[in-house]
């Protein structure tokens, strides 16, 4: 008896939701193409971006003349430094000068950015007095994200630039890890310009990929979500304000007995008295 209630119980919800949903079907779907529309014009104003990302591999070895202990704590606050390196204006700049020189060399299509990077490890022309007036790099778009060390003298790190293309993201990454690394190792007499007491060694283990930060059809379903939920909320408040029966299967999903006829108000309150 108790199961057969809760079922009637459970259907005249049920067959409630449907009337509450016919009655405002048009209002329903009209706030959701709203919302959908808007979604998709948003979704082709923003200007998209891409974010690329290369891991490094940071290794320094405590020179043999040096007191500075090896323990991990001494290791940790240089890498930490490293890391806040990473968008540095000295750094950036560096950089800046490399993005423009292979720009040149791109349009040139005599090499690719793998040879181009291979022939600054030969030939380096860069100096800080040079100017660069068109900045390539923003500070704001570069991310350095610190993984677990494996021992005491070698840490992974990533470090990924983020552009407007796929390609101009790479492309980014990969000269700022060169610049990054070129600042750091480059050597000023017989010690290290920035640590002079450790014998740095920084690889470039390659990109870990490329992520689309803007996704047109992720914008346009969560402004879909959006206004079905918007639409569910108005259904909802005006259906709680109303507290009128528009419809015999109303009447009857209310009471539980059914209408056998109805007399309609035909011409007015005046016809009606």
């Amino acid at each position: 008896m108790d199961g057969q209630i809760k079922r009637e119980s459970g259907n005249g919800f049920l067959r409630e939701l449907f009337f509450v949903i016919k009655r405002n079907l048009i209002l329903i779907l009209a706030i959701v193409l709203i919302f959908t529309a808007g979604g998709i014009g948003y979704s082709f104003m923003v200007e998209p971006s891409y974010t690329a990302s290369v891991r490094v591999n940071f290794q320094a070895e405590v020179s043999s003349n040096s007191g500075v202990t090896t323990n991990i704590n001494a290791m940790r606050a240089y890498i930490d430094t490293i890391v806040d390196f990473c968008d540095e204006r000295v750094v950036l700049d560096r950089a800046n000068y490399y993005y423009e020189k292979w720009v040149d060399e791109k349009a040139s299509g005599e090499t690719t950015l793998t040879e181009y990077v291979d022939d600054l490890k030969v030939v380096d022309n860069y100096s800080a007095d040079f100017d660069t007036p068109d900045k390539n790099y923003s500070a704001s778009n570069v991310k350095v994200t610190t993984y677990g060390e494996n021992d005491t003298t070698n840490f992974v790190f990533s470090i990924a630039y983020t552009d407007t293309t796929v390609d101009m993201a790479k492309e980014k990454v990969e000269l700022l890890v060169h610049a990054f690394t070129k600042e750091v190792v480059e050597k000023e007499g017989e010690s290290g310009k920035y640590f002079g007491e450790l014998n740095v060694i920084i690889q470039n283990l390659g990109h870990e990929g490329s992520v689309a930060n803007v996704s047109k059809m992720k914008i346009t379903v969560i402004a879909f979500l959006l206004g079905a939920l918007v639409a569910a909320g108005v259904v909802y408040i005006k259906n709680l304000l109303d507290n009128t029966v528009t419809g015999k299967e109303e009447l009857e999903n209310i009471t539980g007995v059914p209408v056998i006829a109805n007399i309609a108000n035909v011409g007015g309150e005046e016809n009606g008295k």
